[in-house]
């Protein structure tokens, strides 16, 4: 499902769906913050990774987490981990032994 306000040649989740059909990739490690990032998590499985970029301490509003966080929570079949810098998905995918 592509959000209300997300055009559909602005939706990611294509793009998903072709890393998905093409059989090569176990894992899909998405990384995104803003909205027209949602369609392509909510196209991820339990055995992917969705991060969203997410900034309180900065007064930043990443629309990416605020609409997974608050509409579509319930869509998503995987985990929804959170990142300030690269450095933080690196440290997450190094302690789940991704990397």
């Amino acid at each position: 499902p592509i959000p209300n306000n997300i055009q559909p040649n602005l939706c990611k989740g294509s793009i998903i769906d072709q890393y998905r059909n093409s059989n090569r990739y176990d894992k899909i490690i998405f990384v995104g913050d803003g909205d027209n990032d949602v369609c392509a998590a909510l196209r991820l499985d339990k055995t992917d990774y969705a991060f969203a970029k997410y900034g309180e301490e900065l007064k930043t509003t990443y629309k990416m987490y605020d609409l997974l966080k608050n509409q579509y929570f319930k869509q998503l079949k995987t985990e929804l981990l959170l990142w300030k810098t690269m450095k933080d998905v690196h440290e997450i995918l190094k302690k789940k032994n991704i990397l």
